[in-house]
C-alpha cells in the first residue's frame, strides 16, 4: 500500500505479535530490504529496528547498506534503526510498543464513545 499508515500499523502489529529476536519475522523483513518500492524498504528497516538484536551482524550490515539508499526516508529510518539495534541485547522477548496503551480509555479521560460524541 502506498499509504504509510497501514505500513506502520503492520510494523507495530508484527513487532508486537512476534517480539524481539523472532527469526521468521526478521527473515521476512530482510528479504525485502532491496524491494523496488522505497516505502517497502523503509517499512522493513523500521521493523528490523524493533525486532533485531545487536548480535545479528548480517542484519546490521544490511541495514547499514540502506544508509546509501536512493530514498531519504529509507536512509533516515536506517540511521535510527541502527541506533536502536545497537542498544538491543541478544535475547528473545516480547516487544514493548512505544505507542500509548488504548486498553484503558478511562485513564485517557473517556468513559465510553458516547461521552466523546456528547462533548462535540
Amino acid at each position: 500500500d502506498f499509504d504509510p499508515l497501514p505500513r506502520m500499523a503492520a510494523i507495530y502489529g508484527i513487532a508486537e505479535l512476534c517480539g524481539v529476536g523472532h527469526r521468521k519475522a526478521i527473515k521476512l523483513a530482510e528479504a525485502r530490504l532491496e524491494h523496488r518500492d522505497a516505502g517497502t524498504r523503509q517499512a522493513c528497516v523500521q521493523l528490523l529496528e524493533k525486532i533485531a538484536t545487536q548480535d545479528m551482524t548480517e542484519i546490521v550490515r544490511k541495514v547499514q547498506e540502506r544508509l546509501e539508499d536512493e530514498d531519504e526516508h529509507v536512509r533516515d529510518s536506517a540511521y535510527y534503526a541502527l541506533e536502536a539495534i545497537k542498544k538491543t541485547a541478544p535475547e528473545r522477548r516480547r516487544w514493548i510498543s512505544d505507542l500509548p496503551d488504548l486498553g484503558d480509555l478511562d485513564r485517557l479521560g473517556f468513559e465510553s464513545s458516547d461521552d466523546e460524541e456528547e462533548g462535540q
